[in-house]
């Protein structure tokens, strides 16, 4: 059912290039979309029985679960009147926002404001446009769209999709290769993570599959002896040395529980001496606040577990 629903949600009108028909997504977004719009709704619904005692009916349909994908284009709408036509790989609103093609495949590059447009003119070594009034702001450059993408084209197609990802890490622009579904089965970094792993299956035989729970088991006794550092360094008592993965549960005071997540995104980030980066949500039924570390030292003391917090409860999962 997932080719009818993107059509009878508008999804595939809004998929393809303008001279073209329109196009459905490549994945079954629309059946991914709706068992997650699912599990939240059920896991939202226990949770109220739990602390209510009611029961609640859970209901999702695939069609009112796709519409909030549509955001941009009802607002392009809104704005100007007129249903938006298709644009591809282009944004309505941004530029550069395209997939450009390099000498051995494709990049997607979000420019997503002037601060990384600066540091692409750097990057292609063309800083002398900085003041060009054809891409002096983003208006101008989605006013004359061709030639800002004819401009980053011409500097990606000389590189490799991976000596363009480098690069662009390093001038910190959102940047990344297109990669086929071999490339993503085998990305190193899932592997290491836990998300994907090699089996022997008795049918298929040596195969990737995800392993979520693999990942939870693993990381809950490190995630504690983080929770138990993070209250020492609080103090003033010792900045250990730790680091985790996973969506654990951790005591907290008053015997209630708070859920951390501690998501490795970076080998670089230092945290509590950890090369680690930090999210941490607290939520009631669904998710009311959400702390991140952006930089190289502890959070604010409005950061982690802050008083505000000690009557807000977890989705216990």
């Amino acid at each position: 059912m997932d080719l009818t629903i993107q059509a009878v949600s508008g999804l595939i009108s809004t998929t393809g290039f303008a001279d073209g028909p329109p196009v459905k997504a490549g994945p079954a977004v629309v059946d991914f979309l709706s068992g997650i719009h699912l599990y939240a709704a059920v896991t939202t619904a226990l949770f109220e029985r739990e602390r209510t005692g009611r029961g609640r009916l859970v209901e999702v349909a695939m069609q009112e679960a796709v519409y909030a994908t549509l955001t941009s284009h009802l607002d392009a709408y809104w704005q100007s009147g007129r249903v938006p036509p298709r644009t591809g790989n282009r944004s309505h609103s941004r530029s550069p926002l395209n997939v450009y093609p390099t000498n051995d495949g494709y990049v997607a590059i979000n420019v997503a404001v002037e601060e990384h447009w600066h540091h692409l003119l750097a990057a292609m070594g063309r800083e002398d446009l900085r003041d060009d009034p054809r891409f002096k702001t983003n208006a101008d450059r989605v006013a004359h769209i061709d030639e800002t993408d004819a401009l980053v084209g011409a500097w990606t197609q000389t590189l490799g999709k991976m000596e363009v990802f480098t690069i662009t890490k390093r001038y910190r622009i959102p940047c990344a290769p297109v990669r086929d579904v071999n490339e993503v089965m085998h990305d190193t970094h899932m592997h290491q993570r836990g998300m994907l792993e090699w089996i022997d299956h008795d049918e298929i035989g040596h195969i990737v599959v995800p392993t979520r729970e693999r990942r939870t088991k693993y990381v809950i006794p490190e995630a504690e002896r983080l929770f138990l550092s993070y209250q020492r360094a609080r103090r003033g008592n010792s900045p250990h040395r730790v680091g985790a993965q996973g969506v654990p549960k951790v005591p907290y005071t008053h015997g209630r529980k708070m859920s951390i997540r501690i998501a490795r995104q970076s080998q670089k980030v230092l945290f509590l001496g950890a090369r680690y980066r930090f999210s941490l949500s607290v939520s009631v039924g669904h998710p009311v606040g959400l702390i991140r570390n952006h930089s190289n030292t502890l959070i604010s003391s409005a950061g982690c577990f802050p008083d505000e917090c000690r009557n807000l409860w977890s989705v216990r999962l």
